[in-house]
């Protein structure tokens, strides 16, 4: 196996617990064989938020992005997050949590023959409460998402929200039709 064109480096760090930054990338390039090659690069981004000079939060940018061939196929995949995570009651380390931010995912497989399989998903997280005291429970709060692609078995196309109700329950809407479902058990309600 040959590593070539390989990189770690911290481009930046700043400030201790209150304002710690961290700003990097990393890529790896992997020549296995003559017909087996991978590459990874990815970004990330990290701050540790305070209010008044109590901790408050973490922000996380990070992007990743992998492409793969081999003898049989050819494999892409991007994914990225920008989330922010904040303790409600700041310095309080078992205070409930607000979360904000987006997620996404792009893959693609072609084989050497046949149908590609390829898909997006994406995913909006708007003022999500975590409960560390319910095991982690999602009280409130909101997300959307849309996902569409292809694959041998046909396309699909979805767009929705899931909106966090008390008592584990959630409310989903999947291209209009709404859904309400007990997240501990998985049942209709």
């Amino acid at each position: 196996m040959a590593v070539k064109g390989h990189h770690l480096k911290i481009q930046s760090t700043q400030g201790d617990e209150c304002g710690f930054k961290i700003d990097t990338t990393a890529q790896l390039d992997f020549n296995l064989n003559d017909t087996a090659k991978f590459n990874i690069w990815t970004r990330i981004k990290y701050e540790v938020l305070c209010t008044g000079g109590v901790l408050s939060g973490i922000s996380v940018y990070d992007s990743l992005n992998v492409a793969a061939t081999t003898s049989n196929y050819t494999i892409t995949s991007k994914s990225g997050e920008n989330l922010v995570l904040k303790l409600l009651t700041p310095g309080n380390k078992v205070s409930q949590l607000s979360l904000n931010g987006s997620m996404n995912v792009f893959a693609n497989l072609q084989p050497k023959k046949g149908t590609a399989t390829s898909g997006t998903y994406n995913f909006t997280f708007t003022s999500l409460v975590i409960d560390p005291a319910k095991n982690g429970d999602i009280i409130s709060g909101s997300a959307t998402f849309a996902t569409k692609g292809s694959s041998a078995e046909g396309v699909w196309d979805y767009k929705g929200t899931i909106l966090f109700l008390p008592n584990h329950q959630a409310k989903i809407t999947i291209n209009g039709t709404a859904f309400t479902y007990d997240l501990q058990t998985g049942l209709a309600v």
